[in-house]
């Protein structure tokens, strides 16, 4: 069962991704892959109210390149 999340922080250029996702598991990072890269967010116990919903935040904790 996935349960909704939130992405908050990071550079101003992530404000163009949907905030709202997806995640299987709370205790586990996220990648969300942008540009030539992946932003990296994590949970550390906090939520906010999006709408009618006290989601989970993920906070944005860094930006790794893809290989080529």
């Amino acid at each position: 069962m996935s349960t909704r999340i939130f992405l908050s922080g990071g550079p101003a250029e992530l404000s163009l991704i949907e905030p709202v996702r997806n995640v299987d598991r709370l205790d586990q990072k996220i990648k969300v892959a942008f540009g030539a890269g992946y932003e990296h967010f994590a949970y550390h116990g906090q939520n906010q109210s999006v709408g009618e919903e006290n989601l989970p935040v993920y906070n944005w904790c860094g930006r790794t390149k893809i290989a080529e």
